[in-house]
């Protein structure tokens, strides 16, 4: 993570992301696969998750291909809850929501970025950055 002014405080303090992005609002990931979880303290009867992605291709910022919710009791036995396909989404920028019902403590996130960003667009051929912000659990 190059792109980390506050940490992983970011994903929860209340403050979305902007354009342009040159604010410390975002994360930026350098990296295929991004995993976290979040433990909410106690179990909580959950409806969905929704969080920040930012893409400007100029930058070799991309959108991930896929986000991932799973849920635990015990951070032990996971639970795949919903996935979101983002290869055809046509909002470049916002929340992305991921609707699920379960009553659950901890939910682990997922985030799969492309490998290497395709030949003919902004730098071709290397590892795209990945940039995310708030985190909404509903």
């Amino acid at each position: 993570m190059k792109y980390n002014n506050n940490g992983s405080l970011n994903l929860v303090d209340g403050i979305h992301g902007r354009k342009p992005w040159k604010g410390s609002e975002w994360l930026g990931f350098n990296r295929s696969n991004i995993e976290f979880i979040l433990d909410l303290g106690e179990q909580r009867d959950l409806n969905g998750f929704r969080l920040g992605i930012l893409e400007d291709n100029g930058s070799w910022i991309y959108m991930p291909e896929k986000i991932e919710i799973f849920s635990s009791k015990n951070k032990n036995n996971w639970i795949s809850l919903n996935k979101l396909e983002l290869k055809k989404c046509k909002s470049k920028f916002g929340m992305k929501e991921i609707p699920f019902k379960s009553k659950t403590r901890y939910l682990k996130v997922i985030i799969n970025s492309m490998e290497k960003i395709p030949d003919g667009k902004n730098g071709s051929g290397h590892t795209p950055w990945t940039f995310i912000d708030e985190i909404e659990v509903f």
